[in-house]
């Protein structure tokens, strides 16, 4: 399903395509002569005659080892042919095409719970693992979804069916713990093995009495009853499944041909992330990738295994590739929400709907106890964002308002657009040109989202040439009183630790009396306003530090106001200055100055420990009343893991909190006539207006 095929339209599946097989004429796909009603997946069981027949040909075969029974012969050929090359059936009048692994999982996987149903969202997710099992640059799937969604069965077929058919070769598993490996083990690669006609159990060493593994030897015991009961069928594979413990080096050394990694984002005991590092050389020879592995989990608390998963996960994505073509993990990530797992139709089809309503119901339960909700959320998650949630009492921030206004982001389309700001026509200012910028859409690879825009042009640009110094025509802003950015700069494209840093950068409508009722609540008493809010937010990751300056400034050109950046990174403050734009830097706020004397009003703004709490507790405050009305997934998703003992790692947090010290910076705003009073307008960190007078 990896490689395309003339005349075949992929079908995309959380980034990467899958080919299907060209379909076979109609007649030879089953249920093609039953009503659309009556058209879903049966499964092919074993013929009534088959224990008897099977028995006969056992017997037979003693005397003469060629002995076949045809019509047993047959039926094995059949399911064979599935197993490898999957199974073609009409589903309420559509042709389907399901691979042989999902035809193994649905037809003869019989697991504690039975045998699986055939699900539409299973069968993508077969696709979807053999597209990486074809790939030759992906070393595997990695999976998060919901409990109870028969990811642990998946698991263990995807281990079984490989090694099962292909001498020499290796699987291994690991879970939380050893103890936890075994029940998996037991649960999903021995019982159903023990369920599977002969034909699919390949002779293995029933004397073998560790419990740990399965070996597919030759027995010392023969005869009847071995190849009846023990022994199985075919040839001796010298393969082998088995399970360790869950540290790092358990597998170090072995040539794996198949890997199982369960409840990868729940384990504490080591750092799965690193465990990887040890697990994927063992799944390489020569450059080549020779295994291949299935992870799979929900996700817990950050602290309890969490963390290490997200850096695992955000390292699978097929979007983001090195020159080889592959991700910085090997791995694929493949989300699945839980509403997509919840009941179906006869047909295979989840009933989302019914499933959204059940799941909000149960969250309504537990909003009044943070912890159980994002617990349950964590575990039959609608989004990425809320696999990862974090609990109140590990968060700086109200969790609770952030999960809340997480989850009404990720239910509710186009707050945000994605495009670019850009010079109109290409033409930048300069002795002869005022220049103007324009913001544009771009849906793919926009590098800044919006959640509003001046609603006029005569409203943007606002900014004014003075003069002119040695041929460089100096700028100052003209709209400070209603807008402010502040930015998280980069200097270099990698931090200090290895991880390649985001510059970040986020534009705030001030509190505007001629736009707001500061009384304004809405139903839940909240406040209601339209201003005092983040409205832009860039993070991205540019090439080389230049082409953010330059996005900076036309940011701060087309708003028309004053940029703070932390001034121990100085290329954004050296740039602005030497381009013309050093009064679109904004000196440090006063109110943070440590020392009385004027020594700190410099250019930009220090990350220092004081500072850090300073805009700590700005945000706070901030998303203690108005978090509700952030509009930025980025954001909130930083927030509720911002450790301020590692700001490094937030990029978006440190440009957020940078962005409300310069918004609540004491200066004289533009003068208003309400009531036949003027008033100079001055706002607390509630965006409470503080210091009328007239």
């Amino acid at each position: 399903m990896y490689k395309s095929r003339r005349g075949i339209k992929p079908i995309e599946i959380q980034g990467i395509n899958a080919y299907v097989p060209k379909m076979p004429p109609k007649h030879l796909i089953d249920g093609h002569n039953i009503a659309k009603s009556f058209q879903v997946f049966k499964r092919t069981e074993l013929p009534e005659f088959w224990e008897e027949r099977r028995a006969e040909e056992v017997f037979q075969q003693e005397s003469n080892p060629n002995f076949i029974d045809p019509e047993l012969e047959n039926f094995r050929r059949q399911e064979w042919n599935r197993r490898i090359n999957g199974y073609w059936f009409m589903n309420g009048g559509t042709p389907t095409y399901i691979t042989g692994m999902h035809y193994m999982y649905v037809n003869w996987w019989k697991c504690d719970f039975g045998y699986p149903d055939f699900r539409i969202p299973d069968m993508y997710k077969f696709y979807f693992d053999q597209v990486c099992i074809e790939d030759p640059n992906c070393y595997g799937s990695n999976e998060i979804c919901n409990r109870r969604d028969g990811k642990t069965a998946r698991l263990g077929l995807f281990l079984y069916e490989y090694v099962s058919r292909t001498p020499n070769a290796y699987a291994g598993l690991q879970s939380k713990t050893g103890t936890d490996a075994g029940k998996v083990f037991d649960l999903s690669v021995i019982l159903p093995w023990k369920n599977l006609p002969d034909f699919f159990r390949p002779i293995y060493d029933y004397n073998n009495t560790q419990r740990s593994e399965l070996r597919f030897y030759k027995p010392a015991k023969k005869g009847r009853q071995a190849a009846q009961n023990f022994g199985g069928a075919g040839k001796e594979l010298q393969s082998i499944i088995n399970y360790k413990n869950s540290n790092i080096f358990s597998y170090d050394g072995y040539k794996l041909h198949r890997y199982g990694g369960d409840e990868v984002g729940k384990t504490e005991e080591v750092n799965v992330w690193e465990r990887h590092q040890v697990v994927m050389p063992c799944m390489e020879q020569n450059g080549e990738i020779i295994g291949k592995a299935y992870y799979t989990t929900t996700v817990e608390d950050m602290k309890s295994g969490g963390e290490p998963f997200k850096q695992l996960w955000e390292a699978s994505d097929p979007a983001v590739r090195s020159a080889n073509g592959r991700t910085k993990s090997g791995l694929y990530k493949y989300y699945k929400p839980a509403y997509l797992g919840y009941k179906y139709d006869q047909f295979g089809f989840p009933r989302e709907k019914e499933a959204k309503k059940y799941y909000m119901a149960e969250r309504e339960l537990r909003k009044n106890d943070p912890r159980a909700l994002s617990s349950y959320i964590r575990k039959f998650s609608f989004t990425e964002e809320e696999a990862f949630m974090v609990d109140g009492d590990s968060c700086e921030f109200n969790a609770m308002i952030l999960n809340e206004r997480l989850s009404y982001l990720n239910l509710t389309p186009n707050i945000v657009a994605r495009g670019d700001f850009i010079w109109k026509d290409g033409i930048e200012p300069d002795g002869d040109n005022e220049g103007q910028v324009v913001f544009v859409h771009n849906k793919t690879n926009g590098k800044f989202r919006i959640s509003w825009l001046p609603p006029r042009h005569e409203e943007t640009n606002l900014v004014k040439r003075t003069r002119v110094i040695r041929g460089v025509p100096q700028y100052i802003p003209m709209n400070d009183q209603k807008f402010v950015i502040a930015t998280d700069p980069i200097d270099h494209g990698v931090t200090v630790d290895g991880r390649r840093s985001n510059a970040a950068a986020y534009v705030f409508r001030k509190f505007d009396l001629l736009a707001d009722n500061p009384k304004k609540v809405d139903e839940e008493g909240r406040l209601d306003w339209e201003t005092h809010n983040f409205v832009v937010q860039y993070i991205h990751r540019p090439n080389e530090p230049t082409l953010y300056y330059k996005d900076m400034i036309k940011l701060c050109f087309y708003f028309g106001c004053q940029i703070l950046a932390e001034n121990q990174k100085r290329g954004i403050i050296t740039y602005f200055q030497n381009a013309g734009f050093g009064a679109f830097i904004m000196n440090r706020p006063r109110e943070t100055f440590t020392m009385s004397t004027n020594a700190q009003d410099t250019p930009g703004i220090p990350s220092s420990k004081p500072m850090i709490q300073q805009y700590t507790g700005k945000l706070q405050t901030f998303v203690e009343y108005h978090g509700h009305r952030i509009a930025f997934k980025e954001l909130i998703s930083d927030l509720l893991g911002f450790d301020p003992n590692k700001p490094t790692k937030f990029d978006a947090t440190v440009a957020a909190g940078f962005t409300l010290i310069a918004a609540e910076k004491e200066q004289v705003k533009a003068q208003d006539t309400v009531g036949g009073l003027q008033y100079v307008q001055f706002y607390d960190n509630r965006g409470n207006r503080s210091k009328p007078f007239g």
